[in-house]
């Protein structure tokens, strides 16, 4: 589960002080339910907690709808990967669009990334840093994660101001520095001068993350791995209590 804090630019809205936004692929998991559950022991004697919450979820029929103020089915988006690629993409395109981000160009986008050829060069490396500011550093943590998930990949995501001042430290040949939308100056020359490949397109960021999507998926086939089923984890995580 991925709790956003997605911010308007142009501060029209931050759901951080107006709404609780919850995003679980299956509403019955320990921790999915442990924050709406809490907003609502704080505020007794009210049909609705003290922070209005919002689950996005692909299974309606699960304990998330009755601890929280409003669902938005999102069931068409479900998938049979255990690892979220569709479900959370989908969620995140509804929040960018709630957040009058325009995502017209998304789809047309897309399509040209999968419509391309992976660098093969990128499969056959040994670690990756993910880079990204503002919302991109979400984008770069989600990405990391995927790829620990899918194919076992050593990866490592910073926000990009602060990767200079220490994990830059890692950078060497046979590896990558992934970064996702507006880069910090000078900084490519800086990776380029360790000898790690950096990698930059000009691709909306959540466009982007579709490369990686196929980065994880043709690295677990090499290894020959299930990039669908990774080993230690299942699609819901159900705790006691």
């Amino acid at each position: 589960m991925q709790r956003f804090a997605l911010r308007d630019v142009r501060g029209l809205l931050e759901c951080e002080s107006v709404l609780g936004v919850e995003q679980v692929r299956r509403g019955h998991i320990g921790e999915d339910l442990r924050g709406p559950r809490r907003r609502w022991a704080h505020h007794s004697g009210s049909p609705v907690g003290v922070t209005p919450t919002v689950a996005l979820t692909a299974d309606t029929a699960t304990p998330v709808v009755e601890v929280t103020d409003l669902v938005i089915d999102l069931s068409f988006a479900n998938e049979r990967s255990v690892v979220q690629t569709l479900f959370a993409t989908t969620a995140l395109t509804l929040l960018r669009a709630h957040l009058r981000h325009d995502i017209g160009h998304l789809i047309t986008e897309a399509e040209s990334v999968l419509a391309a050829p992976l660098d093969s060069r990128w499969v056959e490396v040994e670690h990756v840093t993910f880079l990204g500011s503002g919302w991109a550093h979400g984008i770069a943590k989600g990405a990391a994660l995927k790829m620990r998930e899918a194919c076992q990949a050593w990866t490592e995501s910073y926000p990009s101001t602060e990767y200079r001042h220490g994990p830059i430290s890692i950078a060497a040949p046979g590896r990558l520095v992934w970064q996702f939308g507006t880069g910090e100056p000078g900084l490519a020359e800086q990776v380029d001068h360790t000898g790690a490949t950096y990698v930059h397109h000009q691709d909306d960021p959540q466009v982007d993350l579709l490369r990686i999507q196929l980065l994880a998926a043709a690295r677990a086939t090499r290894l020959g791995l299930d990039p669908d089923h990774p080993r230690n984890l299942s699609r819901s995580v159900v705790l006691d209590g």
